[in-house]
């Protein structure tokens, strides 16, 4: 019930001009699939599903559970996004969420990979809509499409570079791929060890946030440049002689 009227209480008739959204959608009924694109509202899905580990699930649940590509079918047009449910739930790495979306296996502690169960193996998603889903739709759902979410001049230069393509490897490659190099606001802060020919500093990131003892360095939060492009501020250079 509540997934039902709620946004329509919120909505009525006026559009959902501020974004208004339903996280998780993990298990959903038939004569609920269509009704995000009929109320407005929109849908940012759970993306990632462990299967190493066993939780029991009721017959009904299985049958409406994890039902992402009857979702986006059901709301054509409608900006399906994703989210991540950290730290209980989930890895931290997008990587894997794409992983997991795009073949629902999972990734173990030892480094194995787990198969789905019947019911969720038929339930995965093409990589360019999971890219779409991870990128410029979450974007939308934030408000953030004119800022973030595309490789668009005028838009920030908060980017990462990896080590292969999503949609040109086997999907269960994509636990494989590394990030190369980690931009924030155009300015370089991460750059691994071997990639400096693609990173814009040639690697010297020196104020990156250090991590764990023997990891890789944590890329800072985004900072605003109010009125500046990106194409003006590649590795921090803000003003006209950039």
């Amino acid at each position: 019930m509540k997934r039902l009227f709620w946004p329509l209480a919120v909505l009525g008739d006026a559009g959902n001009p501020l974004r208004h959204r339903i996280d998780h959608n993990s298990v959903i009924r038939d004569d609920l699939l269509p009704r995000d694109a009929q109320i407005g509202v929109l849908p940012v899905v759970f993306g990632y599903k462990r299967v190493c580990e066993s939780f029991p699930f009721s017959a009904s649940c299985t049958q409406r559970a994890w039902r992402r590509p009857e979702l986006i079918a059901a709301n054509p047009g409608l900006p399906v996004a994703w989210h991540g449910d950290e730290p209980w739930v989930g890895t931290g790495n997008p990587l894997l969420d794409m992983l997991s979306q795009t073949t629902r296996y999972s990734l173990a502690d030892d480094g194995t990979l787990c198969a789905p169960p019947d019911y969720l193996a038929s339930r995965t998603l093409p990589v360019e809509t999971v890219l779409k889903m991870m990128t410029i739709n979450a974007a939308y759902a934030l408000d953030r499409d004119t800022e973030v979410g595309s490789l668009t001049a005028g838009k920030c230069a908060d980017l990462i570079v990896i080590s292969a393509d999503p949609t040109a490897v086997d999907p269960l490659q994509i636990k494989d791929t590394q990030v190369e190099t980690t931009m924030v606001g155009g300015k370089e802060e991460y750059c691994a060890s071997g990639a400096e020919a693609l990173c814009p500093a040639g690697g010297a990131v020196s104020d990156a946030t250090p991590g764990p003892a023997g990891s890789s360095p944590h890329a800072r939060a985004s900072q605003s440049q109010p009125g500046l492009g990106p194409e003006r501020a590649i590795d921090g250079v803000t003003d006209d002689s950039g």
